[in-house]
């Protein structure tokens, strides 16, 4: 059995088995290969599904808490000159910025936090 071949556990003859292959047979063979493969893209989109939406949440919710946390720092009057009040007239940077900020914060805890 180490190399894969079942054998007679008496005389060590490898076991012969004929089949004729009959038309059910091979329908069920390629009706189980075709459901693997469909199984496995199936799974493979899920995970890829879940992996997108969850970091689209992510940076989604990093975006909000930093755009809080910068009209509470540098106040209102200050945000509405760097972003504006509409969300869909934001720039690509402020988009690719603001994400990031809560990011340097938890960052620079974790820093401080080695050196004490």
């Amino acid at each position: 059995m180490a190399n894969g071949v079942l054998k007679c556990p008496q005389c060590g003859t490898p076991y012969l088995i004929v089949s004729y292959n009959p038309p059910a047979l091979q329908l069920l063979d390629r009706l189980t290969y075709l459901t693997s493969k469909v199984a496995r893209v199936g799974a493979i989109i899920s995970v890829s599904t879940i992996v997108i939406v969850a970091g689209t949440t992510v940076i989604a919710m990093s975006t909000v808490y930093a755009a809080y946390a910068v009209e509470q720092f540098a106040g209102r009057d200050v945000f509405m000159l760097l972003y504006g009040d509409d969300i869909t007239k934001w720039s690509v940077w402020a988009w690719m910025e603001l994400p990031l900020i809560p990011v340097a914060v938890r960052l620079l805890y974790v820093i401080s936090q080695r050196h004490y």
